[in-house]
């Protein structure tokens, strides 16, 4: 009877412990499981939902897109190409003259100072470049301001990137100074410079 008392309360203490397991796994592990399923499902459920109301605004979409297309193929008339690049250097020379600043040094950079996007383009190679234009001059102030508002106000689409002045006592209390000129290029391919 002893055996039978032993046997009877070992299998009670086995069947005991696989009840707390099995509640354990069904509650814990499984129940976690069963939430993190339904917080993907509720992700998933938002990413359909965004995807349906994409599937709505489509045609809205694409007329947006092909209007800033033909307003990005009008730039070509507004910007310059690399064929009349020479006019424009000619264009800041005679600014600077015009206003009585003398030119010290003037480097062009015919490199595009654009982030590479040209590279990641599908769907057409129409793209704008920055060229950057470096020069130093010696001028008063009145004239370096009134050389700065015909930039601004020029037909030539020229940005002022950075402007540096100094003022030299030895010249008189002329100002030298270092400016850093934008121009925009329109491609319509692969540049050939």
């Amino acid at each position: 009877m002893k055996r039978y008392k032993r046997t009877y309360f070992l299998l009670m203490t086995v069947l005991i412990i696989a009840s707390l397991w099995w509640a354990v796994k069904v509650i814990y592990i499984d129940g976690g499981n069963l939430i993190r399923k339904q917080d993907e499902l509720a992700q998933v459920e938002k990413q359909i939902e965004t995807l349906n109301q994409s599937v709505e605004y489509y045609p809205l979409i694409k007329a947006q897109f092909t209007k800033s297309e033909s307003d990005f193929d009008t730039l070509q008339y507004s910007l310059s190409s690399h064929n009349n690049f020479v006019d424009i250097l000619e264009k800041i020379r005679s600014v600077a003259k015009k206003q009585n600043i003398r030119i010290i040094s003037f480097s062009p950079d015919l490199r595009d100072s654009f982030p590479a996007i040209k590279y990641q383009l599908v769907t057409t190679q129409k793209h704008v470049e920055r060229i950057p234009i470096q020069f130093q001059f010696l001028g008063d102030f009145f004239s370096i301001t009134a050389m700065m508002e015909e930039f601004m106000n020029s037909e030539e689409m020229i940005n002022i990137g950075s402007i540096d002045i100094e003022s030299e006592l030895e010249l008189g209390g002329a100002l030298t100074g270092e400016m850093l000129l934008y121009t925009y290029w329109y491609v319509a391919g692969e540049r050939a410079i």
